[in-house]
This record gives C-alpha cells, sequence and structure tokens, in this order.
C-alpha cells in the first residue's frame, strides 16, 4: 500500500472513531442523529463494523488476496452487517403502528 492508501484508511477512521465511539460507550447520538436512532449502542457497532469493511477492502485490495472471493466477501459483508446494524438501530424497540 502506498502513501494515499493509508490516508484514505486515516481519514476514514478519523471520520468513523469520533462518532461511533460515543454511540457504543456512552450511548451519546450527534445532534443530526438523535431522533432518528432509537438504540445507540446498535448504531455505534453498526458504524464500527461499516469502517472495518471499508477499511479490510481497502487493505486487502493491496495484498496476495486481491481477487481472491473470500477477501471480497470478508470485507463486503462485514460492510452489509454494519449498514444492516445500523438500520435496525433506528427501528429496534419502536411500538407497532396501530
Amino acid at each position: 500500500m502506498d502513501a494515499f492508501d493509508w490516508a484514505v484508511v486515516a481519514a476514514l477512521w478519523i471520520i468513523v472513531l469520533p462518532v461511533a465511539a460515543p454511540a457504543l460507550f456512552r450511548e451519546w447520538m450527534v445532534p443530526w442523529l438523535r431522533g432518528h436512532v432509537v438504540s445507540p449502542r446498535i448504531w455505534g457497532a453498526g458504524y464500527l463494523l461499516l469502517g472495518l469493511g471499508i477499511t479490510a477492502m481497502n487493505v486487502l485490495a493491496h495484498t496476495g488476496f486481491a481477487g481472491s472471493p473470500p477477501a471480497i466477501l470478508g470485507g463486503v459483508g462485514t460492510a452489509l452487517c454494519g449498514t444492516a446494524l445500523m438500520a435496525w438501530a433506528q427501528y429496534a424497540h419502536r411500538p407497532g403502528r396501530s
């Protein structure tokens, strides 16, 4: 990996960690998500998984595993699981419509 790829990974985690860590550990959400997210800890875990999946895809793209299906499915699967957790956190524990 060259310097640009490391800069992309660093920028990703500079964006992910300040938002996901307070949601995961303190149940604090950024102001623009407070009305939408019902379970902040689930949302924070999903955001961390999304960042981990994107990082895995970026790192594995520059190794010997570049085109292998396990590497691709691992990164994409982790990112999709994170996205699913973030979506679930917006609807979890909400009362149903009557």
